[in-house]
């Protein structure tokens, strides 16, 4: 472990008894963008949301949205384009709800909740699941638990098998392991009963009416963006704007898959004609910019003392990154 992050550590201890403080509740997230971002919201969540502790049971998910809203001004995508087109600063403290991938669950409770109690809230969606495909991370997630030839072909890859194969594919690789596999097919249809339902374009159509729910880019696949080259990357993009052109409340931003995010990427998503780029950088945005940071709510925590804690554990802990 660096000094840098020994030193953050130590600092973090000491501060420990004040992290449930409203005060410092109330001076942390002053004038700031918080972008919270959530995946899976179900009673009944796959096995890959469980190994990946993706999902927020939906009682859980209902206490974290009430939170937010009552400590929160609530504000669009669509109204945070607006803002950054007018050069508006941060005025209050302000939150935007965003879903990453596209499971099927957010469409039987999640979305009619935020609906019902008019949250806007966008999905960064990847178009490989509308054809029924398991979502790329789910699918490599399960091959390497359960196929021995996975592993040897990541050996021989030189990708590393340490249970985040995932984030060291490419279409290239992926393409490869698919044509030399004969039991891709047997084992992609046991990948989706791992990864669990998936929504497809109907669903998102349900939705495309309302005035709460937007839709935006998550790529195609749920490649690692730090892993395409620039030319892969707004191939990615192409096929997601194709899939979703239908929709008529879809927004020009897309959310770094994996939480990877580097500004050079960043400034790829922007070169390709993206308007709005969030990341995962865990931490609060004091202004409105072209590149957004997120942060995620642990699934488990519902009581106010326990969320007051956790932001202001990720705001201390973004002045030291």
């Amino acid at each position: 472990m660096s000094l840098k992050a020994n030193i953050k550590n130590l600092i973090l201890a000491f501060l420990s008894p004040l992290l449930r403080s409203k005060s410092i509740f109330k001076w942390c997230t002053r004038s700031k963008l918080f972008v919270f971002v959530f995946h899976d919201v179900s009673d009944k969540p796959s096995q890959f949301s469980i190994d990946c502790d993706l999902n927020t049971a939906p009682e859980v998910f209902k206490k974290q949205i009430h939170f937010i809203q009552k400590h929160f001004d609530l504000t669009s995508t669509t109204e945070v384009l607006e803002n950054l087109k007018n050069n508006k600063k941060v005025q209050s403290r302000q939150a935007l709800i965003t879903f990453d991938d596209g499971y099927k669950s957010l469409f039987e409770f999640a979305f009619p909740y935020l609906e019902q109690n008019k949250i806007p809230a966008t999905l960064f969606v990847n178009g490989e699941v509308f054809d029924g495909q398991p979502i790329l991370s789910g699918l490599l997630t399960y091959l390497s638990k359960n196929e021995v030839s996975f592993n040897k072909f990541c050996a021989s890859q030189k990708i590393v098998t340490n249970g985040q194969e995932f984030l060291q594919f490419t279409p290239d690789k992926l393409r490869l392991f698919k044509n030399g596999s004969a039991l891709y097919e047997d084992q992609w249809k046991k990948a989706l009963i791992y990864c669990g339902e998936n929504l497809k374009l109907d669903d998102l159509k349900k939705f495309e009416k309302s005035n709460y729910i937007s839709f935006g880019s998550h790529l195609f696949n749920h490649f690692s963006g730090l892993n395409l080259s620039e030319i892969e990357l707004i191939d990615q993009i192409r096929l997601n704007r194709k899939y979703c052109s239908e929709l008529t409340n879809g927004v020009n931003a897309i959310s770094a898959t994996y939480g990877q995010f580097t500004s050079s990427l960043g400034a790829k998503f922007i070169k390709s004609g993206i308007d709005l780029v969030f990341g995962h950088n865990n931490g609060p945005n004091s202004e409105y910019s072209k590149m957004l940071k997120r942060i995620s709510l642990p699934t488990t925590l519902q009581t106010e003392k326990e969320l007051i804690s956790a932001i202001n554990k990720t705001v201390l802990k973004s002045y030291f990154s």
